[in-house]
């Protein structure tokens, strides 16, 4: 089916509103080269761009605390943790273009010293879908008298490859996932740590 003029001009319209355009000049074969970075990272070329701008400034977004909680970009990730000792606690998701968008707006309207740019980032983190680990997940993670490690939540023990760090493990949508090299890192289904079925808990 052909698209009516008056589709098209209400396109070009909306994308000359809601869109800048950014033309470079890259050395033959560079164009090539970053388009197959961004689709092995599973982006669109302007996505990889985008959040490579982001990172190479620099300035990543580092806040002061707001009751308790200190929001930071890192790695990749976007991550806030409780810093007030009180309880373990974090969230974490990925740093995509848009995301870092709207932190940059918020680290523009606030300053580094107002709670209200923590408090504001971490309203955004909450509603961004991300892992979690809460306050008392109720994790264990130990070596038996024989060495063997083990890894515990509320419901199973599971025999591991290594000791897993329980700060590390997060949850989303009951699958855990293990941020193994720290928080920032990418993280790993904490069941590709996992040697055997896993036992009920008695």
């Amino acid at each position: 089916m052909k698209t009516s003029e008056s589709k098209i001009r209400a396109n070009t319209r909306y994308n000359k509103k809601a869109y800048d355009q950014l033309a470079i000049r890259l050395p033959k074969g560079e164009r090539e080269r970053f388009a197959a970075y961004a689709e092995g990272k599973g982006l669109s070329l302007a996505e990889y761009v985008r959040r490579a701008c982001y990172e190479f400034s620099g300035k990543g977004f580092v806040s002061v605390a707001y009751a308790g909680w200190s929001v930071s970009v890192s790695g990749g990730w976007i991550v806030a943790e409780r810093i007030d000792n009180s309880e373990e606690e974090w969230l974490a998701a990925p740093a995509t273009a848009s995301r870092l968008a709207k932190l940059a707006e918020i680290a523009k309207e606030w300053s580094e010293t107002s709670s209200t740019r923590t408090e504001l980032a971490l309203e955004a983190l909450k509603e961004w879908n991300p892992i979690r680990h809460t306050a008392r997940p109720g994790f264990t993670s130990y070596r038996d008298e024989d060495g063997t490690a083990y890894f515990e939540d509320e419901i199973c023990r599971f025999k591991t490859k290594e000791l897993v760090t329980t700060y590390l493990v997060g949850a989303d949508e009951g699958e855990y996932y293990y941020f193994r090299d720290g928080l920032g890192a990418d993280p790993v289904d904490l069941l590709d740590f996992v040697v055997c079925e896993p036992e009920p808990q008695k």
